[in-house]
């Protein structure tokens, strides 16, 4: 328990670290995108139980990355439309990549099972 709860709170930090530390849009750019989002859940794909800490990126969008929270969801701001990959990873769980996921303008909801 004490394992799991150091590993939450590691995770947690990392992400607030690289979140805060990576703020490279101009604010031209972030005014024609303001409405866009992508969020979603990553869950076990055969129990439905939530992935807590699962890294999920949008590889063509430079590099944009969030962790999953204790719910399993991630949520992407400023997200130009168009077609992304994403890649969603976890220790245990094989990688799963989406190819071709459009983004549309406004908010895009998604679920991704990962297989253990």
């Amino acid at each position: 328990m004490a394992k799991r709860l150091l590993v939450l709170v590691f995770l947690l930090i990392s992400f607030l670290a690289y979140s805060t530390g990576n703020d490279n849009s101009s604010s031209e750019k972030t005014t024609s995108i303001a409405n866009s989002s992508l969020y979603g859940l990553v869950v076990d794909e055969e129990t439905g139980e939530p992935v807590i800490g699962a890294k999920v990126e949008i590889v063509d969008a430079d590099g944009k990355l969030a962790l999953t929270d204790f719910d399993g969801a991630f949520d992407f701001q400023n997200v130009l439309p168009g077609k992304y990959s994403l890649t969603v990873s976890y220790v245990s769980y094989e990688e799963k990549k989406l190819m071709d996921f459009e983004c549309k303008a406004g908010s895009n909801q998604i679920i991704i099972q990962l297989k253990p």
